[in-house]
């Protein structure tokens, strides 16, 4: 046999070993395993011994001040400051825009609203799912169109053309 291949056969050995005591440790039954409680033993009337298992009460609080005062596993060996609890404010509304719904297209799959916001000349032309002021256009219909923010919604009617530009 060459070196290599004793050096294979003592590593194979020595795990096979290792295995055989983790399987055992794994199986052993819990009344193999060493109690931590103290143990006493007590007479019967009949006179055979019986044992029962008394645990162990908790020292008192104050024996630990020092490591509560100073615990030694904080960087500053001060106590952490208690978390408070976060504070949820709710978002303010968004104010809804002033604005004019010029026209419509409408299709099967998506559709475009024209705007005009009040005091601009300029008319803006929205998608399904595009914002304006922070408000989402979430609906097309032929004759009005409507947005959300938030929790809140309005919707803009279609405006009716004045008299007074027709000519």
């Amino acid at each position: 046999m060459t070196i290599f291949s004793k050096t294979n056969l003592t590593l194979f050995l020595m795990c096979g070993a290792l295995g055989y005591f983790l399987y055992h440790e794994v199986k052993r039954q819990p009344d193999e395993v060493p109690r931590v409680a103290a143990e006493t033993v007590q007479q019967t009337s009949e006179g055979s011994r019986t044992q029962s298992v008394q645990l162990q009460s908790m020292p008192p609080r104050q024996q630990f001040s020092q490591l509560i005062a100073r615990p030694p596993f904080s960087a500053t060996r001060r106590p952490p400051q208690p978390r408070r609890a976060a504070v949820v404010t709710k978002p303010q509304p968004i104010a809804r825009p002033k604005i004019l719904l010029v026209g419509t297209f409408v299709n099967s799959a998506s559709g475009v609203a024209v705007i005009q916001k009040a005091g601009v000349e300029k008319q803006i032309r929205l998608s399904l799912g595009e914002t304006i002021d922070g408000w989402k256009l979430e609906t097309i219909l032929p004759d009005r169109i409507l947005l959300r923010s938030q929790d809140d919604a309005f919707e803009v009617k279609l405006r009716e053309p004045s008299s007074s530009k027709r000519q």
